[in-house]
């Protein structure tokens, strides 16, 4: 019935049914997972690499405007 429903919310009420008969049930989902890690920490330059990087920064958004 699923494969041939018109229309969407039909075919997903008649999928999680049959799912649930089944005795198949869904995972939490967790958004915390999806979080990464910055790959570095800003807070870790010493002053003169902060410097630096700003004015790599500066650089880079002067370039970019017309």
């Amino acid at each position: 019935m699923f494969l041939t429903a018109q229309d969407e919310r039909v075919a997903s009420v008649c999928l999680v049914a049959g799912l649930d008969r089944a005795g198949v049930k869904p995972l939490d989902y967790d958004p915390a997972q999806d979080v990464t890690p910055p790959a570095w920490d800003p807070g870790a330059l010493t002053p003169a690499e902060r410097q630096q990087l700003r004015t790599i920064l500066e650089k880079a958004l002067r370039k970019g405007k017309p």
